[in-house]
């Protein structure tokens, strides 16, 4: 009987983290849609394939867009990269939504359905849209800020966040079959701030996702301390919802608790998770010490809880968001959480497998937001960018960079094949379970074909800000050499004028899409083409970033070179 409840909680568990990858699996009528497209193309000639450019800094670089080219050909200095990002402006515009916030694809309008509920609003987007929209156009990015604010203040969210203060066995899967819709959301309808709807039903999503909540206070600080918003834009119902994240944050025991972290997947023990949280309490105390009207504020509201409403009655209840949210407290949260990064990174990476029980994570992505944004855990720490970077390395791709190695979601013809097994005999592990979940024929030769992400942006900006941080001129140069090789791939993503996406639909110029996915065609060969989860709001914030970060770190490495130069003359 004991194992049999293990057993059932185990199902559990698994079915709350796989819900939303099953909800963007083609159906079968798609995939045999799908590949008869392809088919068509492949018939008629019309896949394009990207060219391979050997470029000044040593590396060779696939260019999807022949426009492309001339760019990646030449090194870069701050001309060129004035002029990069003068050219990409009308094509890395990112657009809000009539209530304010912006969606994770663009690919469908905004009133149209799009069958991979890639219109869906989701926190930790947004807020990497956030910081697009503060180089592209600081009103919008304003409004994207008060229309999250509006989000998490709603009567709805705010229950969320209490009842999991008040009981925190309402986010166990083992103690409740709905954790994942229970808690605070991170992914929500623009038009309703509520659940994303499918056929007039919540679809079922993991919303246990402690990194989006703390990406959220990151920027939020980020907007405060930049001026975009200020504290007396933060009504009462603002501050109330701001009260609650510390006591969230406690109560779940965010330092030592699974999460689906930012691929939204199995539970883990995630350090991107944990760090993103200990980085985003860290910032927003500072900001609040500095500045003694949101404090005196946030105090104001604190002390008048009990006023608030009924919601507050429960006197246990307000003590553990008063008790949070003082300033010991926090530090001491934000303490536990470099811990729980520390250790993981010390063990390999980002979700080691230390009792065996599990998947066993160490390179990853996601570690990356240990070092962007701007304030983010070791944002300021060369040493750990370091680390990091030498750990993700090995997920460099040809196109792009693997979340995680085996990763089957977008992996080779995930979206014109259906239902295929995969040919794995043995233990029937977690690992195992996971790699082949959404039966594609999951196979570990098949890793090459895994889907390429868009995170060279990402990582671009790492060794730019390396570049800013070495005290020796010629390791700035190198830093800076390697921030360019990784942009110049970023910008060899971008769609070109006759590519099509890996569902066979056409795909529209200087686009950034999700990944580089591979078709493999009837003569066995791979055809690397784009998702069709195309552009990606994400990805054209991320590549934005990316240019300014560049032109930052040239302006800083090259008039130093000056210095240096005219030094040497003396």
């Amino acid at each position: 009987m004991h194992k049999k409840n293990l057993s059932l909680t185990g199902f559990i568990v698994a079915l709350a983290c796989s819900v939303h990858l099953f909800a963007t699996i083609p159906t079968q009528k798609e995939a045999s849609v799908n590949k008869r497209r392809v088919e068509a193309l492949l018939k008629q000639n019309l896949i394009s394939q990207p060219q391979c450019i050997s470029v000044p800094e040593g590396w060779f670089i696939y260019s999807f867009n022949p426009d492309v080219n001339g760019w990646l050909q030449k090194p870069l200095d701050i001309e060129s990269i004035q002029s990069i990002r003068e050219a990409l402006k009308p094509n890395l515009k990112i657009p809000l939504t009539k209530e304010g916030f912006t969606p994770a694809s663009t690919r469908r309008a905004e009133d149209e359905h799009d069958s991979t509920g890639y219109n869906a609003i989701w926190v930790r987007d947004c807020c990497w849209q956030y910081y697009a929209l503060k180089i592209q156009d600081t009103k919008e990015a304003r409004r994207l800020v008060m229309s999250l604010l509006g989000f998490y203040s709603t009567d709805d969210q705010i229950s969320r966040f209490l009842h999991v203060i008040k009981n925190p066995e309402i986010a166990d899967p083992s103690h409740n079959p709905n954790a994942a819709m229970d808690v605070p959301l991170i992914r929500f309808s623009s038009k309703t701030l509520t659940h994303y709807l499918v056929d007039g039903k919540p679809q079922p999503w993991n919303h246990l996702q402690f990194d989006s909540h703390g990406l959220f206070l990151l920027m939020l600080s980020d907007a405060l301390s930049s001026g975009i918003i200020s504290s007396e834009d933060l009504t009462p119902k603002y501050l109330e919802a701001i009260t609650l994240f510390p006591a969230f944050f406690t109560q779940m025991r965010y330092w030592d608790k699974k999460d689906a972290g930012p691929w939204e997947e199995d539970l883990m023990f995630n350090a991107s998770s944990a760090g993103i949280v200990a980085a985003g309490l860290k910032r927003f105390k500072s900001v609040i010490d500095q500045n003694k009207v949101l404090k005196k504020e946030i105090e104001k509201t604190l002390n008048s809880l009990l006023s608030i409403g009924v919601k507050y009655k429960d006197l246990d209840l307000v003590k553990k968001i008063q008790t949070a949210f003082t300033s010991q407290h926090i530090l001491e949260l934000y303490g536990k959480g470099v811990e729980r990064v520390e250790k993981d990174l010390s063990l390999g990476g980002e979700a080691p497998d230390v009792n065996g029980k599990g998947i066993d994570r160490g390179a990853d992505a996601a570690l990356l937001f240990l070092c962007v944004p701007y304030n983010a855990l070791f944002s300021d720490n060369p040493k750990k960018i370091k680390q990091i970077l030498n750990i993700d390395l090995s997920l460099i791709g040809p196109f792009g960079m693997s979340r995680y190695k085996y990763d089957a979601y977008q992996a080779a013809n995930f979206w014109i094949d259906y239902d295929i097994s995969s040919d794995i005999i043995g233990h029937k592990t977690e690992t195992l379970l996971f790699a082949t979940r959404l039966k594609k024929g999951f196979l570990p030769a098949k890793d090459p074909f895994d889907a390429q992400w868009f995170f060279d942006s990402i990582v671009a900006l790492a060794y730019y800000t390396l570049a800013k941080e070495e005290s020796k001129h010629e390791d700035r140069l190198y830093y800076l050499r390697k921030g360019d090789v990784h942009l110049k791939r970023s910008l060899g993503q971008l769609t070109g004028p006759n590519n099509f996406a890996a569902d066979g639909a056409k795909l529209g110029p200087w686009q950034l899409a999700e990944s580089v996915n591979t078709v493999i065609d009837t003569e066995r060969k791979p055809l690397p083409m784009h998702s069709p989860i195309c552009p990606l709001g994400w990805a054209t914030a991320a590549l934005q970033m990316a240019l300014e970060g560049a032109e930052r770190a040239h302006l800083y490495v090259e008039s130093e070179a000056k210095v240096f130069a005219y030094s040497s003359t003396d």
